[in-house]
């Protein structure tokens, strides 16, 4: 438009054209005594399969300020409800009852945004800022899951992310130059299966209930050359 830029995302849901899986699973446990050991092992193909993706729309502008430019975004996805990602025959190990594995998939609906600046400081450089929001969709993840202390039970890292950007870009007769990191951050808790003591300290004791803090960071670094060879911008990233 005149003065805006808008854009528009559309992610179809996902079609599957070949419905088939592997499932490879072993569990071992020692320490507990003779009578509390595991010993499983299983090893599946040709398995019923199925994947979903949900729906997804996501919405941008581009506003622009004398010679700065302000980015807006939103981005939606629609959820979804329990189903089976794969179709896992019971586990047998000879001593006791049958593991059961449920590889069951589950999301929520889950709306996100973003906010972005394009600021001029001269005719050679401009400076780029950036926040984004990155929430978990996961209720029940179907890829990892808990098979020694509740194989009924998931533990979800569904952390929900903020990320920051910071960059340059540097414009010269010949070239330009993109330098600039992002870092990401999150914290969740989940439930320990089994809680490990200091040597000492006594036996293992399974099924503490007391939950783990687990905190996430990650930085990433970019750099880009952008030049022309025979009329035509190629870039490196």
């Amino acid at each position: 438009m005149k003065k805006i830029d808008l854009g528009l995302n559309v992610d179809l849901p996902y079609l599957e054209v070949i419905k088939s899986g592997k499932f490879s699973y072993g569990e071992f446990l020692s320490g507990y005594g003779a009578d509390d050991d595991i010993y499983k092992f299983g090893d599946f193909s040709s398995l019923d399969s199925n994947r979903k993706e949900p729906l997804g729309v996501s919405i941008g502008a581009g506003i622009p300020w004398k010679k700065n430019t302000i980015h807006l975004k939103a981005d939606w996805h629609a959820g979804l409800s329990e189903y089976s990602r794969l179709i896992v025959p019971l586990i047998e190990d000879g001593t006791g009852e049958p593991t059961e594995v449920n590889f069951n998939e589950e999301l929520r609906s889950v709306l996100n945004f973003g906010l972005g600046l394009e600021i001029f400081l001269n005719d050679q450089m401009n400076l780029f800022a950036s926040f984004g929001t990155d929430f978990s969709p996961l209720k029940t993840n179907a890829n990892i899951f808990d098979l020694v202390g509740d194989p009924e039970t998931d533990i979800n890292i569904t952390a929900d992310f903020m990320h920051y950007g910071l960059g340059l870009d540097f414009k010269f007769t010949r070239a330009e130059i993109t330098v600039g990191t992002t870092y990401s951050s999150a914290r969740d808790t989940f439930d320990r299966p089994v809680d490990l003591p200091d040597p000492g300290d006594g036996p293992i004791i399974p099924g503490n209930e007391d939950p783990s803090e687990l905190g996430l960071t990650r930085w990433r670094f970019i750099v880009g050359l952008e030049f022309p060879i025979f009329g035509y911008d190629v870039n490196f990233k």
